[in-house]
C-alpha cells in the first residue's frame, strides 16, 4: 500500500469517527480528483469536498503546505462537476476541508484537519 492510500484510508475512518457518511472517495472529472466527498452529519448536513495530505517526513514540507491556488481551482472545479452530476445526494450546505496526515515509523499517525481550506482567498 503506498503512502497515499495509507492515508486516505485513514482519513476515511477519520471522517466516519466524525459523523460522515462517506458518499464517494477518489472521483475523478476532466478538471481533477476529490480524495474523500462525504456528507458531515449534524443541523444542518454539510456536504464536505476533502482533500487529504500524506506525509511520512517533513522533507517535502508539512501536508499542509503542499495546498496551492492551482489545487483548490482544481477541486473548485471537480466538486461543481459532481454537485451537477449528483444533485439529488448532497445537501445545500458545502465545503472544503484538507486532511494533513503524518505517519511516524514508531506506529503513530497525526491527523490535522482543517476546514473551509478554501474560503475566498485564493
Amino acid at each position: 500500500m503506498t503512502v497515499g492510500t495509507t492515508g486516505e484510508k485513514i482519513a476515511v475512518d477519520f471522517l466516519r469517527a466524525q459523523n460522515h457518511l462517506i458518499v464517494s472517495t477518489n472521483y475523478r472529472s476532466c478538471y481533477g480528483e476529490i480524495d474523500i466527498i462525504s456528507i458531515e452529519q449534524g443541523t444542518p448536513n454539510t456536504a464536505v469536498f476533502t482533500e487529504v495530505k500524506t506525509r511520512s517526513n517533513d522533507t517535502h514540507g508539512s501536508p499542509q503546505s503542499s495546498f496551492s491556488r492551482q489545487k483548490a481551482f482544481r477541486i473548485i472545479k471537480t466538486a461543481q462537476h459532481f454537485i451537477g452530476n449528483n444533485k439529488t445526494k448532497l445537501p445545500f450546505a458545502w465545503r472544503f476541508d484538507l486532511i494533513g496526515i503524518k505517519l511516524n515509523h514508531h506506529g503513530r499517525t497525526q491527523v490535522t484537519q482543517i476546514k473551509n481550506i478554501i474560503d475566498g482567498s485564493f
